[in-house]
């Protein structure tokens, strides 16, 4: 029980697995969420260097501020917004809290949309507002279709969503309710109970900066998708080891509402299931599953599995998630003396998990492998495209291999990182400062995460050698 709650929340997951003589790597929920956080990382990492900086990058060379390109957003938007939100709001202003949204559910009027477009293009600005618009749709884009590629919306679904709007932006942040994307999940680990899209009933305030909640939007998709992919790695470990003692698994409940956009009678889902201590949810093709985990035992699973991201993002724990992670780091990235450990336990697991006959030629494949893989971490890490070692570094990264640490922002954060960045491509003496000592961190970072990656690096490309699957090696 202590090693539960202070080591590995995930153990009663491998003591499940194990209970029935082991699992493929297909049904391996255990290793599936090992691997989650430096597989989320990877992937986070990646959406800001690739999609995130040029975007402000963009705007910093155009001279357009966070501000100016939200209220671009929104207006190209508000039109198609305004005329949905009229579509699905019941014309009867008489029904009770009834509230009269017609023209402006979106938060912005048509006019107040339209003045702002014709300023733009007054002032001779609008091709470089439309530079930066082509940037960010493709990551709209791109984030609908990871939402679809994990499990967490249906294809259908996606489909209507992109058919629906020519101009959309997620209209987030209202003033008069909690943040959508509160709902969307959060804090709930593997458990994916929160629907991943919502349906807009309108609005009268004013929505906060899209561009803000678009990159939210891309970064809550990664860590939802990933969570549920370990809950569908899961799912397949239940339904491959049927024992209804243990566990089964149930449709999802409904109950008869009435819809008050028709005042028709129609069959919702039942939300009490989402509060039930024994169940545990996940998504195929956008459709809830739930899996009922039966006695005592089954509440400490469910409970592991929906722990794995389980942290409120108040300031109180974000500010103990920021110490944390820097003394996770300075105990490992930023530690010598964690190399020589590490490189113990990394070959030590991957040469246990041999059979014997393979043991001998891990031993000597590592050793071939160890000191070019070094030069290929440090080649990958800085951004050099590097040979082959270089390139079998990214992969053990797209794996899950690296030790990575991350965090969701919320969008006050997302606003002072893209305020920072700014201000960074200035220049000037305090700036100039600023960024070389972060790129002195960054530089030793890089030299201590290829010493330490490089250990890991050369046990998984020796496990790949004598015939281990890549995320077993990864591991």
């Amino acid at each position: 029980e202590l090693r539960v709650k202070v080591q590995d929340k995930f153990i009663r997951v491998k003591h499940a697995q194990d209970s029935v003589g082991g699992v493929p790597v297909q049904q391996d929920t255990y290793q599936a969420e090992s691997l989650k956080q430096g597989r989320t990382g990877q992937q986070l990492e990646q959406v800001e260097n690739e999609a995130f900086d040029p975007i402000i990058e963009g705007m910093k060379d155009r001279g357009i501020t966070l501000s100016e390109i939200g209220d671009y957003l929104y207006a190209k938007h508000a039109p198609e917004a305004n005329r949905a939100a009229d579509a699905i709001n019941h014309p009867n202003l008489n029904i009770p809290g009834s509230r009269d949204l017609r023209g402006r559910g979106s938060g912005m009027s048509d006019a107040e949309a339209a003045q702002i477009i014709a300023d733009i293009t007054a002032a001779g600005r609008l091709a470089d507002f439309e530079a930066i618009e082509s940037l960010v749709r493709p990551l709209i884009d791109e984030t609908r279709e990871y939402l679809v590629a994990s499990g967490l919306l249906s294809r259908e679904a996606a489909d209507a969503w992109a058919a629906k709007f020519d101009f959309y932006v997620p209209l987030r942040g209202f003033a008069d309710t909690v943040m959508e994307e509160e709902l969307y999940g959060r804090g709930m680990g593997s458990d994916t109970r929160a629907a991943a899209s919502k349906q807009r009933f309108g609005r009268l305030s004013k929505a906060d900066n899209p561009l803000v909640y678009v990159m939210m939007q891309a970064e809550l998709a990664i860590v939802r998708g990933e969570n549920n992919k370990v809950g569908n790695t899961f799912l397949r470990f239940v339904q491959a080891n049927p024992d209804p003692r243990r566990w089964k698994i149930e449709p999802i409940p409904t109950k008869k509402a009435i819809d008050p956009r028709t005042g028709l009678v129609t069959e919702v889902p039942d939300n009490s299931w989402r509060h039930k201590d024994d169940v545990f949810i996940t998504r195929v093709g956008g459709k809830p599953i739930a899996i009922q985990l039966q006695g005592n035992e089954g509440k400490q699973l469910a409970r592991a599995l929906r722990s794995m991201e389980a942290a409120r993002f108040n300031v109180v724990m974000r500010l103990a998630q920021a110490t944390t992670t820097m003394m996770a780091r300075l105990s490992t990235q930023l530690n010598p003396e964690f190399i020589i450990t590490n490189l113990e336990r990394d070959v030590g697991e991957a040469f246990i998990n041999l059979q014997a006959q393979d043991q001998r030629r891990f031993v000597s494949q590592f050793s071939k492998h160890l000191i070019p893989a070094m030069k290929g971490s440090f080649d990958a890490l800085r951004g050099a495209p590097g040979g082959a070692y270089a390139q079998a570094f990214r992969e053990f990264d797209a794996d899950g291999g690296r030790i990575r640490f991350y965090g969701l922002d919320n969008h006050e954060d997302v606003k002072a990182n893209i305020d920072k960045k700014m201000r960074q491509l200035e220049g000037g003496l305090v700036n100039g400062v600023r960024g070389a000592g972060e790129a002195a961190v960054h530089g030793m970072e890089i030299v201590t995460g290829a010493l330490e990656n490089a250990t890991r690096l050369a046990a998984y490309m020796a496990a790949r050698d004598v015939g281990m699957p890549r995320s077993k090696a990864a591991m």
